[in-house]
């Protein structure tokens, strides 16, 4: 009973309120959590296809990532049943007194914005947590971007393993990190296995 009244407090409350309920999180740091609900709730071979920051609203709270330290309130992650054949997109976040927490979107919405491949990732590397891969971007010209503009936000980043080069990456594993602010917009590519920027336009 006081869970459910925690719950309904968090989706009725203000959003200021809700963020402060929310603690910033890595992308590993949910991950066991979100791997057992969808392999509970989805199917039991899913597996996880993609880990990514969205900025995102639900239920009246948006997720947000720290642009200094690549941390954030929410991920998403998205996992792939060979079975079914089909896709599914799960939130996760550290809630005050909760704990770690797993919600299902009901529609894989997302694919369309992030056309890639089925392919595992293992997020038990060392290059998944987002920091390493946020100082690459900050290295490959983000940082003179976020000085130019002080409003600005990461409004999506996600980690993808492309197993074949195509016309806009080679093979390997990536980061890609999107910056926005009022005037301007940048998005960079980070080799995740060394950090370097790959590109940034």
């Amino acid at each position: 009973m006081k869970r459910l009244i925690f719950l309904l407090m968090l989706f009725l409350s203000p959003n200021i309120l809700q963020a402060q309920l929310l603690e910033s999180i890595t992308a590993k740091e949910v991950l066991p959590t979100v791997v057992a609900k969808a392999q509970t709730e989805f199917a039991s071979d899913a597996t996880l296809t993609n880990a990514l920051f969205y900025g995102v609203e639900y239920q009246g709270i948006t997720l947000e990532l720290n642009v200094s330290d690549g941390t954030a309130t929410g991920w998403l992650y998205r996992f792939h049943s060979p079975t079914l054949d089909s896709s599914v997109y799960y939130v996760g976040a550290r809630v005050v007194m909760l704990g770690d927490q797993a919600i299902g979107l009901p529609l894989d919405t997302l694919t369309k914005h992030f056309p890639v491949p089925p392919v595992n990732v293992e997020l038990s590397e060392p290059w998944v947590d987002s920091d390493a891969a946020l100082q690459g971007a900050k290295d490959g010209g983000a940082e003179t971007f976020i000085q130019n503009n002080p409003d600005t936000q990461i409004s999506f980043a996600f980690v993808i393993s492309n197993p074949v080069a195509n016309r806009y990456i080679p093979q390997g594993k990536y980061w890609l990190f999107r910056f926005t602010a009022e005037q301007d917009t940048l998005t960079c590519m980070v080799h995740a296995a060394t950090a370097l920027p790959y590109r940034c336009f």
